[in-house]
């Protein structure tokens, strides 16, 4: 009897020994496991300003040559090989992510793409696409839905906004990117 109560009370002391340095170990491993929480939002939130920061340059970039091309391009249907010329000098001198610029009347025909092989635009009709669709009825830049290319398995994205001369709406001017490029 006198050695089981022996074992018992060493056993006792060593609990009694253990139980301060499990209780450390248990607050500081919650503590590290708070502050790496803490942290790791911090990181994420400040990663997110950033990518906003870079959008919000990007789409800035962007409106502002849908609204350069919208002024300089002309609607008449006898000088669309002038409008060609234009974007194609244009596309040249934009970030690389920018891979068309076109311009579009009113039913939706192509009038202008900065397209090396411009025959291809003219047989598109984006009376149904929803960037062209949203830009007849804004002010201001409407973007389209992400788009898949079946030839290349890239991602883009067409931003587009009216064209008003004098106050009228003659058409539409677009921007395709692509988005596997803009991020860079």
């Amino acid at each position: 009897l006198d050695m089981r109560r022996w074992v018992f009370t060493a056993l006792l002391l060593v609990l009694a020994m253990l139980l301060p340095w499990i209780a450390l170990f248990a607050t500081t491993y919650a503590s590290y496991e708070r502050d790496r929480d803490s942290d790791t939002r911090a990181r994420l939130t400040d990663l997110a300003s950033q990518v906003g920061a870079r959008v919000d340059d990007q789409v800035g970039t962007i409106e502002g040559i849908l609204l350069t091309v919208a002024q300089a391009a002309t609607m008449d249907a006898g000088r669309v090989a002038d409008n060609d010329a234009l974007l194609r000098r244009l596309r040249s001198e934009l970030p690389s992510y920018i891979s068309n610029l076109a311009l579009w009347n009113r039913a939706g025909q192509n009038v202008g793409s900065s397209d090396p092989d411009p025959e291809t635009a003219r047989k598109l009709d984006v009376a149904s696409h929803r960037f062209f669709r949203e830009a007849l009825h804004t002010k201001g830049m409407t973007v389209g839905r992400p788009i898949e290319s079946r030839a290349t398995g890239a991602w883009s994205l067409t931003m587009a906004r009216p064209i008003r001369h004098d106050g009228t709406l003659t058409g539409v001017v677009s921007l395709t990117a692509r988005l596997d490029s803009i991020a860079r």
